[in-house]
């Protein structure tokens, strides 16, 4: 892990494009062969001298849905990772999900509609997406996207899990680097109690020790979420595997007792990651 804000652990070669790389990767196959399939299928209830269509356009109309499944997949991922579920809680992820669908499924339609009409008027050709009624075959082609929303959001997580569990196999051994002033110290997360901002910077605490450092907390949270650290508050990350217990306070939010003695408050809003 590497980073401007003075957070990082030695060793570290993982780049984010290859995680996105690897979900276009599975999705590109899964699309590429569904759409293949698609195509032999109308082809095949269809042999010559029963086609009311030319030869082209069967092709058009799933390479169109292809297209903006693939066009559009970053940003899934995207909203994937900025509202993970361990973060936001389930009730907000479900909404965030509702919200993505939809606009996951305006885009595709739209856009898949717009390509159909393109590719028919290079040939000369109308094309009537509505067939008289355009309600009903948007919901029909929204049932559909249903389906394809969940088999991407299923590959997402899937690479995500991947990724998180290979990427702890492979770092028992490395040190968190911390610019301290002048000079770099190298920590074993494991040693890390909690993390706090404190302005421009962020306090970095041991057992027996603390470092001050340039940074921000967010970039922390997204580096170190597979050392097992969790926000409990706006400006505190917790390491999970020095919580010692959880106990609720009248105002809603919790007490955090840590091994070492010490204790945190921890704010209801972040009650979910615990």
């Amino acid at each position: 892990m590497t980073g401007g804000d003075g957070a990082g652990t030695s060793g570290e070669g993982f780049a984010g494009l290859n995680r996105l790389g690897r979900v276009y990767l599975a999705v590109g196959l899964l699309v590429g062969l569904s759409c293949t399939i698609n195509i032999g299928s109308v082809l095949i209830e269809h042999p010559p001298g029963h086609r009311n269509f030319e030869l082209w356009e069967p092709v058009v109309w799933e390479t169109s849905s292809m297209i903006m499944t693939l066009a559009g997949l970053w940003a899934w991922v995207l909203i994937y990772h900025r509202f993970p579920l361990h973060r936001v809680g389930r009730l907000r992820f479900a909404a965030t999900q509702l919200c993505g669908f939809l606009a996951y499924t305006v885009s595709h339609v739209s856009g898949m509609v717009a390509l159909r009409e393109l590719a028919y008027g290079l040939d000369g050709s109308p094309y009537d997406f509505s067939q008289g009624d355009l309600g009903l075959r948007f919901i029909y082609e929204a049932r559909k996207d249903a389906l394809g929303y969940l088999l991407m959001l299923a590959i997402i997580w899937a690479e995500d899990r991947f990724s998180r569990s290979s990427h702890v196999s492979v770092r028992t051994h490395r040190k968190l680097e911390i610019r301290d002033g002048g000079r770099t110290v190298f920590v074993d997360p494991h040693e890390v109690l909690w993390i706090e901002a404190a302005g421009n910077y962020v306090e970095v605490h041991t057992a027996d020790k603390n470092w001050l450092t340039r940074g921000v907390l967010s970039a922390w949270e997204t580096q170190l979420s597979e050392e097992g650290f969790v926000r409990v508050h706006r400006s505190r990350l917790v390491n999970r595997r020095h919580i010692r217990a959880i106990e609720p306070v009248p105002s809603g939010d919790v007490l955090i007792r840590l091994t070492d003695g010490r204790s945190l408050s921890g704010s209801r809003r972040y009650k979910a990651a615990l």
